[in-house]
């Protein structure tokens, strides 16, 4: 979101088990302390499609959530690392439930996003300010992936995230991360350490 204007936007797989549900906590890795939030708005595909043209793209959407884009900065910060770093086990958060899409304005427009860490707000924008919509990006992600439905497409985070500042405040265990979006819900995760290797079951 008010993004400097480039011609394609950052794209990576994120695997399923790197997401919790809400009120589910978010592990933060052993190996790094460098986990940061991103609030982000969710897509959930209902109808498949290959090559989607961008005017009948919103006609392909279900209905949408609330995502934390959960992230371990030290890998992010790696070129060859950013998948890495977005797929450590636990480290995303979506929920709270899927609203079907034609509860909602087209596109999530006029609708605000907000991230707050232990009541603290850290980011607020429109969905309307994002640098790429809904309806651009179902239509650029099926010119190379054919959608399938239940595939899910997130759609960038506003300004505010912790790597953005001078000193910054990473996430530690005992923080509450609040992912809100008006008309979509509340997605709350705790944060605490992952176990250690050999700790048991990981599920």
């Amino acid at each position: 979101m008010n993004a400097e204007a480039s011609t394609f936007p950052g794209m990576f797989l994120r695997a399923p088990d790197s997401m919790v549900a809400h009120n589910r906590p978010i592990w933060r890795p052993e190996v790094s302390d460098t986990l940061d939030y991103e609030g982000e708005l969710m897509v959930v595909i209902g109808r498949g499609g290959w090559m989607i043209p961008r005017e009948s793209a919103l006609e392909h959407v279900a209905g949408y959530a609330c995502h934390n884009d959960g992230s371990v900065r030290a890998y992010n910060y790696i070129p060859s690392a950013v998948t890495a770093g977005k797929n450590f086990l636990n480290t995303g958060g979506l929920g709270p439930e899927i609203v079907t899409a034609d509860e909602l304005p087209p596109g999530c427009k006029g609708l605000r996003l907000t991230t707050h860490v232990n009541g603290e707000l850290r980011q607020s924008a429109d969905i309307a300010e994002m640098h790429w919509d809904v309806a651009h990006l179902v239509h650029l992600m099926s010119t190379i992936f054919t959608l399938y439905p239940g595939d899910l497409i997130a759609t960038g985070t506003p300004s505010g995230c912790a790597a953005a500042a001078a000193s910054p405040q990473w996430l530690t265990p005992g923080d509450v991360v609040r992912v809100e979006i008006e008309g979509v819900g509340t997605l709350v995760n705790p944060i605490v350490d992952a176990p250690r290797a050999g700790a048991g079951d990981q599920s």
